[in-house]
């Protein structure tokens, strides 16, 4: 593994980076789901990498410090020593630099426990039809070179995949050149074909954890082979290769049982998103009965490594997407991406 790839990593695993008064700069993110919801963060980039970061107004053991370096910002150790030098902060579309990824839909009738997006105040719910189209359309004008749409699962499953299908219709018809995705939720396969005709090239749907027993644990309503059966069915709407998923680790499983998840999701032709878990405030109390720890750096290169295997031997690339998760990069260390 590359040096940039390893440093990647330990950011990944490190605390919240401090910035001080005199290196913040005028905009920082908060976003409404993924790993970071609720808190500000920055996109930092370097020599290739990306990586988002919570951000902190106070310094805390063992966490790194961004400053001011001239135009561009370093990244160094708590005792002041390097780290990265020339890292650029990046300004994000909607939730990831150069795409706009929106969530139209912040409730959800799941109550997963590692899940932060529900557990804030946000908005999201007012969010009109068209207000999300002109968000979109912003963000195009922008140069967003891909859109995406989440939602919570509200009132429920079928609805919430309707609406994510409704509304990208709708935008296909004012930019059809642009490529759409959409991560949803769903364990019926006429879903799939609806976001299909809808312009949908690029799925993400989520088993989420590693192992049945754990989904029956941390997401308890949810039906962990069904998932897989409908995750089948989407590689042949959508194509091998257009299709994700995230596995979450950090939850108990063992590093055998991530990677045995992996390829289960990669013989289908299903890319899979290897995630660290994150915890903060918004879902520290829903954890705290489960033998969750975020991982640190060490076991994220060492499952990141074992997923890039799994991937040149099924085929399967993370640099195909244009949408979400695998065309960001900065939540997790991405194979063929970062190394």
């Amino acid at each position: 593994m590359n040096e940039g790839a390893a440093k990647k990593a330990e950011l990944l695993a490190s605390p919240p980076i401090y910035i001080p008064k005199d290196s913040r700069p005028r905009f920082l993110e908060v976003s409404s789901t993924g790993p970071g919801a609720g808190v500000r963060s920055a996109f930092l980039k370097f020599d290739g990498h990306r990586v988002i970061k919570e951000v902190s107004e106070s310094q805390a053991e063992g966490s790194f410090v961004l400053r001011r370096s001239g135009e561009k910002y370093e990244v160094v150790y708590p005792d002041g020593s390097p780290f990265l030098s020339c890292v650029e902060l990046e300004r994000s579309l909607i939730h990831a630099p150069e795409q706009a990824f929106l969530n139209i839909e912040q409730r959800c009738v799941f109550n997963c426990a590692f899940c932060a997006s529900s557990g804030i105040r946000n908005r999201t719910h007012i969010l009109s039809d068209e207000r999300v189209l002109t968000m979109l359309d912003d963000a195009v004008r922008k140069g967003a070179k891909g859109v995406a749409l989440t939602s919570g699962v509200w009132p429920d499953t079928s609805a919430a995949v309707d609406r994510v299908a409704r509304l990208l219709s709708k935008f296909r018809e004012m930019h059809p050149e642009m490529v759409l995705g959409a991560e949803i939720y769903t364990e019926t396969p006429e879903d799939l074909v609806k976001l299909r005709e809808a312009g949908v090239s690029e799925l993400k749907l989520n088993v989420e954890v590693a192992t049945g027993e754990l989904c029956r644990g941390i997401c308890p309503q949810k039906d962990f082979e069904a998932v897989h059966r409908v995750l089948e069915e989407a590689v042949t709407v959508f194509g091998s290769g257009n299709v994700t998923s995230n596995i979450i680790y950090g939850l108990g499983e063992t590093d055998d049982e991530v990677i045995a998840e992996a390829e289960r999701l990669a013989e289908m032709g299903v890319v899979p998103n290897l995630r660290a878990l994150r915890t903060g405030r918004a879902n520290a109390s829903k954890l705290s009965g489960f033998s969750a720890s975020p991982p640190d750096k060490e076991r994220i290169i060492r499952l990141s490594e074992g997923l890039k295997e799994i991937l040149l031997r099924t085929g399967l690339t993370t640099t195909r997407f244009r949408t979400m998760c695998h065309a960001c990069g900065a939540c997790d260390l991405q194979p063929s991406i970062d190394f």
